[in-house]
C-alpha cells in the first residue's frame, strides 16, 4: 500500500473513531440529564412521601384524641344516667 492510500485509510478510521467518541459523548450526556431529571422526581416523590407520613403520624394523634374524648364522652353520659336515676328516686320519696 502507498504511503498515501496508507495515511488516508488511517484518516478514515480516525474519523470513525472520533465520530463514534462525539456519539458516545451526545449519548453519555443524554443518559447525565436523564438521571437528574430522575434525582430530581425522586427527592420529589421522598418530599411528598415525607409529608405523607406527618400527616399520618397527625391523623393516629387525633385518632387517638378523638377516642380518648369518645371514652369520656360516654363515662360522663353514664355518669348522668346514674345522677338522673338518683334525682327521680329522691323526687319520688319527697313525693311519698
Amino acid at each position: 500500500m502507498k504511503p498515501a492510500n496508507h495515511l488516508k485509510a488511517r484518516n478514515v478510521v480516525l474519523q470513525g473513531l472520533q465520530d463514534e467518541i462525539h456519539r458516545a459523548k451526545i449519548n453519555e450526556k443524554h443518559l447525565m440529564d436523564q438521571n437528574a431529571e430522575q434525582k430530581r422526581k425522586i427527592s420529589s416523590m421522598v418530599t411528598a412521601e415525607m409529608d405523607l407520613k406527618k400527616e399520618e403520624l397527625k391523623n393516629a394523634g387525633l385518632n387517638h384524641t378523638v377516642r380518648n374524648q369518645t371514652f369520656a364522652l360516654e363515662k360522663m353520659r353514664e355518669e348522668l344516667d346514674k345522677l338522673k336515676v338518683e334525682h327521680r328516686d329522691l323526687e319520688t320519696r319527697q313525693c311519698e
